[in-house]
């Protein structure tokens, strides 16, 4: 059974950069890694202003879900070491409108 716990294990990294499909970084993409194959959380990061992340790991395989707010969701798998270029694309599923409704009391 694996010991997360202990320290003899060695620590890689699994970085990049999230992009949308013209190339522009996405500032605040969630990074998520997941390990195979059991899928239980093991780390996450958050994407800087740049698209950059970073995160350090100790599993050797793992799948990735990136996800931001306006982009359909990612899944990679990855593994440590990895250095990823992931594209998000934009989520055509969004809200088309919005109703807005506002409700006034009668003053007496």
């Amino acid at each position: 059974m694996p010991q997360p716990w202990r320290q003899d294990r060695q620590w890689q990294a699994v970085a990049g950069k999230v992009t949308d499909r013209q190339g522009n970084p996405v500032e605040f993409a969630n990074i998520v890694l997941f390990s195979l194959p059991d899928s239980a959380f093991v780390t996450g990061a958050v994407s800087g202003a740049d698209g950059n992340f970073r995160l350090s790991v100790q599993e050797h395989k793992g799948l990735l879900k990136v996800s931001s707010v306006g982009y359909a969701t990612l899944y990679r798998e990855c593994k440590a070491g990895d250095t990823l270029d992931l594209i998000l694309e934009a989520d055509t599923r969004l809200l088309d409108e919005v109703v807005v409704k506002a409700i006034c009391p009668r003053r007496a």
